[in-house]
């Protein structure tokens, strides 16, 4: 009996440390991947799994080794996004209100082609009142619906779609040269534009890949990150931002790739995983594919998800400023 649970908990430790090793190996096949997005879920399981060999004391030692390898690679993983300072008594991490007219803030949302409840979403958007509102998933009923933002955010770009590619902006601040344009082989939207903020011309791209569920979609998805890794350079002396639903966590090697080579930085560094999306709404399968991506002329201050607006989407609005010229 003990052999076969001692079996058990070794292949449990081996699984968890190829689960974890997933995230840094590149592959051109998209269910390997599929399976790199979970660090967070499989460091849970993993630290279970680590304290029950203790009392098991298995007849394999390999499985220790397994899952402390695993949980050393899940670290890795988390570690960058881990903020610590949630750990303090009383700490206040609500939005802070904004005196100082050199801090914008932008709010981002896939807001769910099959969501009707408009009036959650508005609600939302009044009540935090960005600089910025970025959408994506935008039909043509919620074009109709969010014109009546259109009276605080006057400066606004619209390409609603049935499916599920539509995208808008809403600004406060004047959109120069702004394009449509295509980051993949396929008619899928990505939008640019330059705001003058602070004094600065702000390079801000919005993309929306599709999910890598399968091999061509995961190819597109590819596409979108490579599209950023080759294009970015042009723009390295410009504050910019990227934001959008990515369909991919920050634990994808092709993610992993893309920051190497342009050496973006996630809002998310230091301030939490913050999960944006969750499998079926199931909470504890929840995992950070919606992401304000800058570069270092751009400090963020605050960067966190929203209260639900009824998508399989939680909206995530950041705070930031535009750093001056040394």
């Amino acid at each position: 009996m003990k052999t076969l649970l001692s079996k058990k908990f070794f292949l449990a430790s081996l699984a968890l440390f190829i689960l974890a090793a997933s995230s840094f190996i590149p592959t051109p096949w998209y269910l390997p991947e599929l399976f790199s997005h979970f660090q967070l879920q499989y460091f849970v399981i993993g630290t279970l799994v680590l304290i029950a060999l203790f009392f098991v004391r298995p007849r394999f030692p390999l499985s220790f080794v397994f899952i402390t390898a695993a949980l050393t690679l899940n670290l890795i993983n988390l570690y960058p996004y881990m903020d610590f300072s949630r750990l303090i008594p009383g700490r206040d991490i609500h939005p802070p209100v904004v005196e100082n007219r050199e801090t914008y803030s932008l709010l981002q949302s896939n807001l769910f082609k099959f969501n009707f409840d408009y009036a959650t979403f508005i609600d939302m958007v009044r009540n935090a009142d960005p600089d910025i509102v970025m959408v994506f998933e935008m039909t043509p009923g919620w074009s109709d619906a969010l014109q009546e933002l259109t009276e605080i955010w006057p400066h606004y770009s619209v390409l609603p779609e049935r499916g599920s590619h539509g995208i808008g902006l809403f600004s406060k601040y004047p959109l120069a040269d702004l394009t449509i344009f295509e980051m993949s082989d396929e008619d899928i939207p990505a939008l640019q534009t330059k705001l003058r903020l602070n004094g600065r011309n702000v390079m801000l791209w919005g993309m929306h890949p599709r999910p890598p569920v399968n091999q061509a979609f995961y190819n597109n998805r590819n596409q979108h990150l490579q599209w950023l890794a080759d294009n970015y350079g042009d723009y390295v002396d410009m504050p910019v931002i990227i934001v959008g639903d990515f369909n991919t966590t920050m634990f994808s090697p092709h993610y992993k790739r893309m920051i190497h080579k342009t050496g973006l930085i996630n809002a998310r560094e230091k301030r939490g995983i913050q999960k944006s999306w969750y499998i079926y709404g199931i909470r504890p399968l929840g995992i950070p594919i919606d992401h304000f991506m800058h570069n270092d002329r751009i400090a963020v201050t605050y960067s966190n998800i929203t209260p639900d607006i009824r998508s399989d989407h939680r909206p995530l609005l950041t705070y930031f400023k535009i750093l001056k010229d040394d």
